[in-house]
């Protein structure tokens, strides 16, 4: 669970593909209505796991909207500045709740293993 006097979380893992192909390093946040949001990062697989309060402990269950997000700097900026300015990799409606097609439903009763294939 989530731990003591908080709602039950539930392990939640998952793939991001782009074009057809595993995004690696892409920020996915679950975003539940009332509760605290979980987040995980993709790996060179696009696999995902997420975490609420400790590593790999899921999120609660019900319906969530998913974001996912990753920049890479701006490969028009050639300095060295570790403030390049970062440019979005994916569509940017994937990356506010308030855009996002995607949704989530986690259950109690797993396995809470989600699939997104984003498009252009």
């Amino acid at each position: 669970g989530c731990g003591s006097g908080r709602s039950p979380c539930f392990g939640v893992s998952g793939t991001v593909t782009y074009r057809g192909k595993p995004v690696d390093g892409a920020g996915v946040t679950f975003m539940p209505k009332d509760a605290r949001p979980a987040a995980g990062q993709t790996d060179a697989e696009g696999r995902f796991t997420l975490t609420t309060f400790a590593a790999g402990d899921g999120i609660v269950a019900g319906e969530h909207i998913v974001c996912i997000n990753k920049t890479i700097p701006d490969p028009k900026d050639q300095g060295d500045s570790p403030y390049r300015k970062m440019v979005p990799v994916l569509p940017p409606r994937y990356r506010t709740p308030v855009q996002s097609p995607l949704k989530a439903t986690v259950a109690a009763k797993g396995p809470n293993d989600f699939r997104f294939d984003l498009t252009d």
